[in-house]
Parts: structure tokens; C-alpha cells; sequence
């Protein structure tokens, strides 16, 4: 998220003071779609890689979560279980955003609604 936001901030940085050479037409969507497809994007990459981190607990549910379990060792909870369900269902969802964000992007910068 650090990333996505010093990315903004650079194109910002580079992008505002030439601004004013321009007459704006209507809103500055660019600036409204281009640091949420930013953030969605880096949501992403969260959701892909470190999932398992999200969950707590052990990593070897994976094999243990099915089979009898020895004493004393805890099986997912309603809680870890949902999560994992809305990584998996992130992990479809934010790639599609992201895409379309940066559809988005493109077109507002193309039709210079920066």
C-alpha cells in the first residue's frame, strides 16, 4: 500500500504543476480512478501473496484440516474459514478491478480529464 501511494504521489508530483497549461474539461476523473486502481492493485498483490498470513495459526491446516486431529490441536474457526472463502474470492474479484481501472486510467489521461 506504501508503494501504491508513493506511486500516486509521483505521478502527482509530475502531472499537477502542468496541469495549469491545460483547460480542464469537466471533472478530473483521472484523479478519482488513478489512485484507487493504484490501491486495488496493491490490495491484489496482498491478497495473492500473503494470504496465508491472514489466517493465523498454523499453515499445516492445509493437510490437518480433514483428518482426526491429535489433542489439543484446533481446527479452523468460523472466522479463519470466511476469511480464507473472501481471500479466494479477492483473489478473483481484484484483478478484473484493476484492469478496468486501468482502462479507466488510460482513457481520462487520453482525453486529458487530468
Amino acid at each position: 500500500m506504501l508503494a501504491a501511494c508513493a506511486v500516486v504521489a509521483a505521478v502527482a508530483g509530475a502531472v499537477l504543476p502542468r496541469r495549469a497549461r491545460f483547460t480542464p474539461k469537466g471533472l478530473p476523473w483521472f484523479w478519482l480512478v488513478f489512485p484507487a486502481t493504484c490501491l486495488v492493485a496493491a490490495w491484489w498483490v496482498g491478497a495473492s501473496i500473503g494470504w496465508v498470513g491472514n489466517l493465523g495459526g498454523s499453515a499445516r491446516f492445509f493437510w490437518d484440516a480433514f483428518t482426526s486431529a491429535p489433542e489439543g490441536q484446533q481446527f479452523l474457526s468460523n472466522e479463519q474459514f470466511q476469511q480464507m472463502q473472501d481471500q479466494r474470492r479477492l483473489r478473483r474479484v481484484l484483478p478484473a478491478a484493476a484492469a478496468v481501472g486501468a482502462v479507466l486510467s488510460a482513457w481520462a489521461w487520453r482525453k486529458r480529464r487530468v
